[in-house]
């Protein structure tokens, strides 16, 4: 199914990581303190992010367009257009992750200003 032993390994082991971000994330999501649209903004950049990336992975070990992972592709190389797909996957999933990361802090910062000023408040 997948052009080399390394693309199957990759794509079940960034799927794996990205469940447990995911369930990280679900842990944490009670405790930011965000607004309406920045917590959409959160949720789908990093349900994008998540699956996006997965998907990315394996289809580029389904097609062998291994141009975007040269070490688990070693010679395998896709068509064109796959390789181009994968790349433009790759690239966007980056930019949603960083999105998603940084909304994320953002909210952690604002709940951790806000228990520190109630904290302070009973003092």
């Amino acid at each position: 199914m997948f052009s080399t032993p390394l693309f199957g390994l990759s794509a079940h082991l960034i799927a794996l990581l990205e469940g447990f971000f995911l369930l990280l994330i679900g842990l944490l999501w009670v405790k930011l303190k965000l607004t309406r649209t920045a917590s959409r903004i959160a949720f789908w950049t990093t349900l994008y992010s998540c699956l996006g990336d997965s998907l990315a992975s394996g289809l580029a070990g389904i097609w062998g367009a291994g141009k975007a992972m040269p070490i688990a592709a070693r010679s395998a190389t896709g068509a064109p257009e796959h390789e181009v797909f994968i790349q433009v996957s790759f690239y966007t999933v980056a930019a949603t992750t960083i999105t998603a990361l940084a909304f994320i802090l953002w909210g952690l910062c604002a709940a951790a200003k806000e228990q520190h000023a109630d904290q302070t408040k009973h003092q």
